[in-house]
């Protein structure tokens, strides 16, 4: 039941999200970068707070393993930099920037991919794949929800514009 409030809560906020991304980056015209280093700080000092809070990390500590500051050591900065240039800066920032033409909607449908194409890339990677029953099942009605939902987006769109 916690599970499932704490998925409930993070959709909720997934969707405030994007909706205030959008609003920065379409009405206001912000940067992407000018939106999305302040909302990652500001991610990254929570995270760390709940950390040292909720799991007892030590703010430093001999073992880099165990410390909040621990990816600062150097046998951690290589995966730290691809952490931060791969999934940060080409994932997250891709989507805050094209949250200025793509609508909230579209987005959040793309997104639900991600687990698809991280199964791709790791198939890609380790050449292993199970595919179960039920994601045989599941995965083309996803595919067809989310292209149900972009022909309606854009069909949208395409209403609004005309009548504006």
């Amino acid at each position: 039941m916690i599970g499932d409030a704490a998925a409930f809560l993070g959709a909720v906020t997934v969707v405030g999200y994007l909706m205030i991304g959008r609003h920065l980056r379409s009405s206001r015209s912000t940067p992407v970068f000018i939106y999305a280093f302040p909302v990652t700080l500001l991610a990254g000092l929570m995270l760390t707070i709940g950390s040292v809070t909720l799991e007892g990390t030590a703010l430093t500590s001999a073992t880099p393993e165990l410390s909040a500051l621990g990816w600062m050591d150097a046998a951690w900065l290589p995966w730290i930099a691809y952490l931060s240039l791969g999934p940060g800066l080409c994932g997250h920032t891709v989507i805050n920037a094209a949250l200025r033409w793509i609508s909230p909607i579209v987005v959040s449908v793309a997104l639900i991919f991600e687990p698809v194409i991280g199964g791709a890339i790791g198939w890609a990677i380790t050449g292993e794949a199970y595919i179960g029953t039920w994601t045989l099942i599941g995965g083309p009605l996803m595919l067809a929800g989310a292209v149900m939902v972009t022909l309606e987006e854009s069909r949208n769109t395409q209403n609004t514009d005309t009548h504006s």
